[in-house]
């Protein structure tokens, strides 16, 4: 646990905000299952305003894309 929450906001967000939106369904549905992984780096708070809306987000897209 080297990353410090800010490392990882400020790093790996936007990262994991471009693959959210990636036309892959694959790379989106590796992200559902690996956005976990972030959540203790993160602590509680920013797991619930940073991950969440991402990972419901990732939910969406695989939804609309299965339609």
């Amino acid at each position: 646990m080297l990353l410090l929450c800010w490392q990882v906001l400020a790093h790996l967000i936007p990262c994991v905000k471009n693959l959210v939106v990636d036309t892959s369904e694959h790379v989106r549905a590796a992200l559902a299952l690996s956005i976990n992984d972030l959540a203790p780096l993160l602590g509680k708070e920013e797991t619930v305003n940073q991950l969440l809306p991402l990972l419901l987000q990732v939910r969406r897209e695989g939804h609309l894309a299965g339609q």
